[in-house]
C-alpha cells in the first residue's frame, strides 16, 4: 500500500500544491496552553486570536452559521462563540472531561441531525452524549465505552459516508456504534497495551474512504493509523514522524491536517504517503490541539433513482444533485454506495448533477447512499439513504439490429432506418429506440409489437456515416445497442418528381393538362429525365410536353396531357332505344287478340294483362342505374390514381402520384 502511494508522489505533491494555492486554506484551532481560539491561514502561515476562553479548549467545530462550538475539557464546559456578534454562550456544564465533538448526520431516528444535534465524547467516563441545540438538553448515547480493567474512556468520534458512527475507546480500540441506540456493533483493537501506543483523534476521509486515527504514545507511535470502515484491520503510517498527534481533519481531497505536540499544524498527503508539511517545517501554533476546517459554502446532496422499484438486471440510474450548484474547477465528485459497497464515483457537472447507471443492484431492499466530495469553495455533504426495491425476476436479454434503405443513398435522399429488437419485447410500454450517427442523436422512435422501430431522414451527411440503434429496454427486457452500420452517403445529385396534390377532373371523351415538375436533389442534376405514366383509365392516353427534361440546378416543368374516351366515363346506355321494341310487343299481342274477334269478350282479361306489362316495361326504361356517382346530366364519375415516373440513366427512378376524376 505504501509503495503504491509512493509511486504517486510527484502527482500528489502537484495536486496538493494546487489545492493549497487555489484558495487560502483556513482553519479554526484550539490552543490548549493559551486558552485561545485561533484563526489560521495555512497559505500565509498566519495566526489570529479570535477569542480567549476561560479554560483550556480541546475540540472545536463550525456550524452553518459560522459559530464556533468548543469544549473546555478540565472545566467540563461545552460552549459556543459567535465571531459575528463576539458573544460567548455556555451550552452545558458539569461534563466529565469533554473532548472530541461531532455534528450528527441524518439517520432514520434523527433525520434533521445536521441542524439540531451533535455528539460529545466524555473522555473521563467513557460516555457519549447527544446534545440538542433546540432544547438545550443532552442524553446519553448507549452505555459506557471501554472496560473497567483499562478504564472507561472515549476520545475520537467520526461518521463515515454511509452514516455509520465510530469512536476510539480506551485509547486503543475502534468501535462501530448504532447512531440511534449507541449499541456496539463491531470492535477492532489497535494496540495491545493501554496508554502506550494507542489512538486519539479520528476522522473519516472521503478521498480514501477510510478512517484515520492519530497514533500517539511511546515506542513506535507518533504517526497515523488507517482503519477500513469494516474494522477488518489497521495499518500504520509515518510512525515516529508526527510528534504526539491529536486533533485531525480531512479536506476530502487527499490531505489530512493534524495538530501535533501542542505545537505545530502538520499536513499529510494520503496518495503519496508523505508529509506535505513535515513537523520541522510546519506552521507553529503554540498549544494547538484540535482543528476545524473552514470548508467554504455549505452544501446539501439530494439523491434519486429511476426506476424504483426495479427488476434485477434492469438499468437503474442514480442521480445526485448538489445544492447550491458548485462553482470553481473542478466541481467535485459524488460517490454512490449500496450499503457500504462503493458502486461508482461520478464527476459533478456545471449544473451540480452527477449520474451513474447500473444493472448490478441485487434483489431485495438496497440501501442507496451518495456523498459529495466538495471542492475548493464548497463543502462536502452526504445524501440521506433511501431504499431501492429490486425484485428477483430476471430480465429477458435482447439484441438490436439496424438496417438502412436504400443502402447506397446520396445527399438529401430519403433514408429509412429500421431497428429490430430480438426477441420482440412485451409489456407496456414496449420501449424506445434512439438512432445515432456516431454520437449524434438523430431521433427517438417507439418500438411496435413486432419489436421494430423506424425513422426516416433526409439529413445524413455525405461520406461514411456510422449508424447505431440503442433500445431502452422495459420492465421485462434488457436494453441493448446494435453494432454500428457503416453507410456511405454519396455526393452525386438525384432528382424528384412532383404532381398536383388536389384531384384533376376531366370529362369523358375530353382532355386535361396536369403540371408535372422535375427538381434537382442534392446539387445540380444535368441528366435527362424521361417521364411516363401508369394507372390511366381504359382507352385513355397521356403525353408529356416536353417528353424529357433536364432539371439542372433547380427544376424543370412539364405538361402532362390526358385524353379520355367515351367508355372511360362508364356512361350507361340510352334506355329510350328500348321503346320501339316495347310498342312492337304490344301491337303483336293486340293483333292476335283481334284476329279472334269473336272471342273478344272472352279474352278481355288477357288484353288487360298485356297492356299492363307493356306500360310497366316503358316505365322501367325511363329509370337510371349503377353504383358510381351520377352527374346532373345522368353521367357518372370515377376516380383513378395516376403514377408518374421519371427515369434517368445511373440514377434511381423517382415517382409521384395524383388523383384523376373522370366525369
Amino acid at each position: 500500500m505504501q509503495g503504491a502511494r509512493q509511486n504517486a508522489f510527484f502527482v500528489a505533491i502537484c495536486l496538493f500544491g494546487l489545492a493549497i494555492t487555489s484558495r487560502a486554506q483556513e482553519f479554526y484551532a484550539t490552543s490548549e496552553t493559551t486558552g485561545q481560539l485561533e484563526l489560521i491561514n495555512l497559505q500565509a502561515k498566519t495566526m489570529t486570536t479570535v477569542y480567549t476562553a476561560a479554560g483550556k479548549p480541546d475540540s472545536i467545530l463550525i456550524n452553518a452559521k459560522k459559530q464556533l462550538i468548543y469544549d473546555l475539557s478540565p472545566q467540563g464546559i461545552l460552549a459556543m462563540y459567535d465571531p459575528a456578534t463576539q458573544t460567548n454562550t455556555v451550552l452545558l456544564t458539569n461534563l466529565k472531561s469533554p473532548r472530541d465533538l461531532l455534528f450528527d448526520v441524518p439517520t432514520a431516528c434523527n433525520p434533521n441531525a445536521n441542524a439540531n444535534t451533535m455528539l460529545v465524547a466524555e473522555y473521563g467516563i467513557g460516555q457519549i452524549i447527544r446534545y440538542d441545540f433546540t432544547t438545550g438538553t443532552a442524553v446519553n448515547l448507549g452505555a459506557q465505552l471501554g472496560s473497567a480493567a483499562n478504564s472507561f474512556s472515549v476520545d475520537g468520534l467520526a461518521y463515515d459516508a454511509q452514516g455509520e458512527l465510530f469512536a476510539v475507546a480506551s485509547h486503543n480500540t475502534v468501535v462501530q456504534l448504532d447512531p440511534c441506540t449507541g449499541d456496539v456493533l463491531k470492535t477492532l483493537v489497535l494496540e495491545p497495551h493501554y496508554k502506550v501506543d494507542g489512538g486519539d483523534g479520528m476522522v473519516y476521509d472521503p478521498y480514501s474512504g477510510q478512517l484515520w486515527v492519530s497514533h500517539d504514545g511511546s515506542n513506535n507511535a507518533n504517526g497515523l493509523i488507517e482503519v477500513p470502515t469494516d474494522l477488518s484491520s489497521f495499518s500504520l503510517f509515518q510512525s515516529g514522524e508526527i510528534p504526539v498527534p491529536d486533533g485531525i481533519v480531512s479536506d476530502g481531497k487527499g490531505n489530512l491536517y493534524i495538530g501535533a505536540g501542542l505545537l505545530r499544524l502538520v499536513v499529510y498527503n494520503i496518495p503519496s504517503d508523505t508529509l506535505a508539511q513535515s513537523s520541522p517545517n510546519s506552521l507553529l501554533v503554540p498549544g494547538i490541539d484540535s482543528l476545524a476546517l473552514i470548508a467554504g459554502t455549505s452544501t446539501s446532496t439530494g439523491l434519486s433513482a429511476s426506476p424504483n422499484p426495479s427488476i434485477a438486471g434492469e438499468s437503474v440510474t442514480l442521480t445526485a444533485t448538489i445544492t447550491p450548484t458548485p462553482t470553481g474547477t473542478p466541481f467535485g465528485t459524488v460517490s454512490f454506495y449500496n450499503g457500504s459497497t462503493l458502486l461508482n464515483t461520478a464527476t459533478v457537472n456545471s449544473s451540480g448533477v452527477a449520474t451513474f447507471a447500473t444493472t448490478s443492484l441485487p434483489p431485495g431492499a438496497d440501501n442507496i447512499k451518495a456523498t459529495y466530495s466538495g471542492n475548493i469553495d464548497f463543502a462536502a455533504s452526504a445524501a440521506p439513504a433511501f431504499t431501492e426495491t429490486v425484485t428477483g425476476t430476471s430480465l429477458t436479454a435482447t439484441s438490436t439490429a439496424i438496417t438502412a434503405s436504400p443502402s447506397s443513398p446520396v445527399v438529401s435522399q430519403s433514408v429509412i432506418l429500421t431497428a429490430t429488437v430480438t426477441p420482440a419485447p412485451i409489456g407496456a410500454p414496449l420501449g424506445t429506440v434512439d438512432f445515432f450517427n456516431d454520437s449524434t442523436l438523430l431521433n427517438t422512435a417507439t418500438v411496435n409489437s413486432s419489436g421494430v422501430a423506424t425513422f426516416t431522414t433526409t439529413t445524413l451527411p455525405a461520406g461514411s456515416d456510422s449508424l447505431t440503434a440503442a433500445y431502452s429496454g422495459n420492465a421485462g427486457f434488457t436494453a441493448s445497442t446494435s453494432t454500428a452500420l457503416k453507410l456511405t452517403v454519396g455526393t452525386a445529385p438525384a432528382f424528384a418528381v412532383t404532381a398536383p396534390t388536389t384531384p384533376v377532373t376531366v370529362a369523358a371523351s375530353g382532355s386535361a393538362n396536369v403540371n408535372i415538375t422535375v427538381s434537382a436533389v442534392g446539387g445540380t442534376y444535368n441528366g435527362t429525365v424521361t417521364l411516363s405514366a401508369t394507372g390511366l383509365p381504359a382507352g385513355a392516353t397521356a403525353t408529356f410536353s416536353p417528353a424529357t427534361v433536364v432539371p439542372g440546378n433547380s427544376s424543370s416543368p412539364a405538361t402532362m396531357t390526358i385524353q379520355t374516351s367515351t367508355q372511360t366515363a362508364n356512361t350507361p346506355a340510352n334506355r329510350k332505344s328500348e321503346l320501339p321494341f316495347t310498342a312492337m310487343f304490344v301491337s303483336a299481342g293486340l293483333c292476335m287478340i283481334c284476329s279472334k274477334h269473336r272471342r273478344i269478350a272472352r279474352s278481355l282479361p288477357m288484353i288487360l294483362a298485356i297492356a299492363t306489362l307493356a306500360f310497366g316495361t316503358l316505365s322501367l326504361a325511363g329509370c337510371g342505374g349503377g353504383t358510381t356517382m351520377s352527374t346532373g346530366t345522368g353521367q357518372q364519375s370515377k376516380s383513378y390514381v395516376i403514377t408518374v415516373t421519371g427515369t434517368s440513366p445511373s440514377t434511381p427512378d423517382a415517382t409521384t402520384t395524383f388523383t384523376l376524376v373522370v366525369q
